[in-house]
């Protein structure tokens, strides 16, 4: 009675044979131009979970394509945070970095997607960040280059809702509606254009001010 066998041959750039037959190609040299990381180097962060736990004194690296969270153990193991992560508090020596998830899903960004956080209070703004992607080879080059660049974002969330930033006035007050006349006549009067973030981070600063 045949059996079925699989052959592997890893000389001369041979393909793989699995076992049913199907050819396995080595993986292509890859080198990667930019980073998927807020910082290749591990910063000092506190998180915090869905509970409302902190945990502190962790040295983190983020991944901001994949969400995940990387930390050293205390005897400088890599460990992936699996906890339900709400919140992350990166403390670089000259600023703080607040990001957080669980918002409404939007654009293809759903409730795991981490938003930096650039106002805070009754309505956030949040800035996602996105990723372009390009492939190419040099020529007579045997290694593919991977160019990697951050796309940035606008987004505001309040009142359970979620809308992308872009086209100025009219998003803001429908997404801030019920003090929309306010905002309409502060926007006016400080004569915003609402196009760049320091006047969106205005407007947001002065709707949590009258939520007080």
């Amino acid at each position: 009675m045949a059996t079925a066998q699989s052959q592997v041959n890893i000389g001369g750039g041979q393909n793989l044979q699995a076992l049913n037959g199907a050819p396995l190609t080595p993986d292509k040299v890859l080198e990667l131009q930019g980073s998927y990381f807020f910082n290749d180097e591990f910063l000092p962060a506190i998180l915090v979970d869905a509970g409302g736990k902190e945990y502190k004194d962790k040295k983190i690296k983020f991944n901001l394509k994949t969400n995940i969270i990387y930390y050293t153990d205390w005897d400088g193991k890599l460990m992936q945070a699996t906890s339900d992560i709400r919140k992350v508090i990166i403390t670089e020596p000259d600023k703080t970095t607040v990001f957080e998830n669980f918002f409404p899903s939007i654009d293809g960004l759903d409730a795991g997607t981490y938003y930096k956080v650039l106002i805070s209070g009754s309505a956030k703004l949040l800035l996602s960040t996105q990723f372009s992607e390009v492939e190419y080879k040099e020529f007579n080059s045997a290694v593919t280059t991977k160019r990697v660049d951050k796309v940035y974002q606008l987004y505001g969330a309040a009142n359970g809702n979620i809308k992308k930033l872009t086209k100025g006035e009219a998003e803001i007050l429908d997404l801030l509606k019920d003090k929309s006349s306010e905002l309409a006549a502060f926007i006016k009067q400080n004569s915003l254009k609402c196009r760049k973030q320091s006047d969106y981070e205005t407007v947001f600063n002065c709707y949590n001010g009258l939520k007080k």
